[in-house]
């Protein structure tokens, strides 16, 4: 890539086997995810924590990665637990990842197990078909990185024929800062589903990845569109996988972000 909250109202997940986990292990891009987190300069107040969402316009942007790499700096920073959501509806790359680098460390841990919040998050998702008090999702902690992961409980097959989506829900949003000194947020492809865009305007910060040489200015400056026509507050662009230079086309929708 180029370019405290008290304590959080989660009940105490199991131990993980070893005294200490180096967050790097589990990242990509730690240094540069590390300037973005310089650049934006979240400044933290205790029990008003930040949400913090990163979109792209299609698949193989590297939106996960850098979301995910930007929570874990994220935990190394605040004084206070950082939830990293997942609504890439399908995909479960994120707890993949944790539990496939877990393994490789020796690491004993029931990350699987699943955590209690004291608050409802079900009415910030709807499931289509019959009325269910089943959420489509369930979270995990990693206490060693200061991190909880909220995954969609539909790849686990609990709801394999229904499909869910986010509504436009600020109160809960409102609610999750004062449980958690930072929240981001890893949208699925706005080409594939129009969730990402819904919940923007409830962010703190929105960030588009676009993946360098790859993704047109049209499909990105529509998306800005659609963004800021919803509210959203933009922070600005990464580009992902630049390798020699940047079109003058992005240059010029970066000027006008």
């Amino acid at each position: 890539m180029s370019s405290i909250v008290e304590s959080a109202s989660v009940a105490s997940p199991p131990s993980i086997g070893v005294a200490f986990l180096n967050p790097q292990r589990f990242m990509s891009l730690a240094t540069d995810v590390g300037r973005l987190f310089s650049l934006m300069n979240p400044a933290f107040v205790a029990g008003q924590g930040l949400a913090v969402q990163f979109i792209g316009a299609q698949p193989g942007e590297g939106v996960s990665t850098i979301a995910r790499d930007f929570a874990l700096t994220a935990a190394q920073h605040v004084d206070g637990p950082v939830l990293l959501l997942d609504f890439d509806w399908g995909c479960d790359s994120h707890f993949a990842h944790f539990q496939r680098i877990l393994k490789q460390q020796g690491a004993t841990t029931d990350f699987a197990v699943r955590l209690t919040l004291d608050i409802d998050l079900t009415p910030l998702v709807g499931v289509s078909g019959p009325p269910s008090a089943l959420s489509p999702l369930t979270f995990h902690g990693l206490p060693e990185l200061g991190l909880v992961l909220g995954r969609t409980a539909s790849v686990l097959g609990a709801m394999p024929d229904r499909t869910p989506s986010i509504l436009n829900r600020p109160d809960i949003w409102t609610a999750l800062r004062g449980h958690f000194m930072m929240i981001v947020v890893d949208s699925p492809p706005s080409s594939q589903s129009f969730d990402g865009i819904v919940l923007s305007g409830a962010m703190d910060a929105v960030v588009l990845v676009v993946r360098a040489e790859s993704t047109r200015a049209p499909v990105v400056e529509g998306l800005r569109d659609r963004l800021i026509a919803q509210g959203a507050p933009l922070a600005g662009l990464v580009l992902n996988q630049r390798r020699f230079y940047i079109p003058k086309r992005i240059y010029r929708l970066l000027d006008r972000l």
